[in-house]
Parts: structure tokens; C-alpha cells; sequence
């Protein structure tokens, strides 16, 4: 989900669009037909990719439809400084420059789309030791910051936090757990 404006948008189920609606919980718009995977907005634009993994772009009404690639890239995307981050099976993670719209290989260290691009580098999910991991956004100094214990977990990064998923070995429930991103003093959040 998307605050921009007035408006908050996010993506439906059956089928799987993006619409937004207002802040009163009003005027709900479906702004696309097509099935979409994931979304991101960059200014007064919707990035998406479709359930074939093609990157397209809609403004925020809706307008202006295109298809941004030829080839697929993938259904699950992030974006960051302009260029668009995704995951590639049996190459890693990639980095499509929006303007010139090529790829270029960031890291064959990312093993899955379990990662999040930020200003203090790309944390991910190390599939094979199962940590989560820290490298730098061209792909070089490496740190592994914790052990966790499942693989179907989320990783985001706020201020110099991360949020993950991870199962409590007491009760073998999810929960949430912060570390700070120097790989400091994990805690379980209570909720």
C-alpha cells in the first residue's frame, strides 16, 4: 500500500489490479484491468509488473499505460534511486536502469527475491546459510548479521532497524524481531 495525496493505493484480489481510494474510505477506482504482481510509485507513477513479469507503468489516474520491457524480468520488484531491483533465478540480483532500460548483474549472492534495497545497502535472506545478510549496493562488502529459522520471512529496514520474520523456537509461532543493521542486539517485538 501507497499513501500519495489524498489517496491511498493498493493492490485487490480477484482479480489482482490496483486501485485507490480516498482517505474517507470513498470513491474507490480500479485504475488498471490487467493482473498485477507487485507495484511501487515513483513520483506521480505507478511501476508494475504483470502476472507474466513484464515492468509497466500507469500515471496515478490510471492514464498513460506502457509496457516498460520486452523481456521479463520478474513478478516481485523493489525500486530504489531510479533504477529497478529484481530477483533472477540462476543469476542473482539485478538492477534495471529505467532510462536506458538494461540490466546489469548487482550480486549472485542473493539466492531469492527475499532482499530490501536501501540507503545502507541490500539486506537479504542467505537461502543456503539461512542469515540474514548485509552487501553493499554495488554488490561488494559482505556481513552476515543473524541466524534465523525459517526461510518464508520479511525484511525491511526502517531508520537503521531491521524488521524480520522468524520462528520463536520456544512455540514454533512467527513473530516479528528487530536487529539494529550493524547485526546488534536482536529483540522479539511484543504486540
Amino acid at each position: 500500500m501507497y499513501l500519495v495525496g489524498d489517496y491511498l493505493y493498493y493492490l485487490t484480489i480477484d482479480p489482482n489490479s490496483i486501485s485507490k481510494i480516498d482517505l474517507n474510505g470513498e470513491n474507490e477506482i480500479s485504475l488498471i484491468s490487467r493482473e498485477v504482481s507487485d507495484f511501487d510509485i515513483v513520483d506521480d507513477t505507478i511501476y508494475f509488473t504483470d502476472v507474466q513479469g513484464y515492468l509497466c507503468k500507469i500515471d496515478l489516474n490510471g492514464e498513460n499505460y506502457s509496457q516498460l520491457t520486452e523481456e521479463i524480468i520478474a513478478t516481485k520488484f523493489q525500486m530504489y534511486n531510479g533504477d529497478v531491483y529484481y530477483y533472477k533465478e540462476d543469476n542473482g540480483l539485478m538492477k534495471l536502469d529505467l532510462d536506458k532500460l538494461t540490466s546489469e548483474l548487482v550480486s549472485d549472492r542473493i539466492t531469492s527475491n527475499l532482499y530490501n534495497v536501501t540507503n545502507k545497502g541490500i539486506f537479504f535472506l542467505d537461502t543456503e546459510s539461512m542469515k540474514i545478510c548485509k552487501i553493499s549496493l554495488k554488490g561488494t562488502s559482505f556481513k552476515e548479521l543473524i541466524t534465523i529459522n525459517t526461510s518464508n520471512t520479511k525484511i525491511n529496514v526502517i531508520g537503521n532497524q531491521l524488521y524480520y520474520l522468524d520462528l520463536d523456537s520456544n512455540d514454533d509461532t512467527t513473530k516479528t524481531y528487530r536487529i539494529k543493521i550493524n547485526g546488534k542486539e536482536a529483540t522479539a517485538i511484543d504486540y
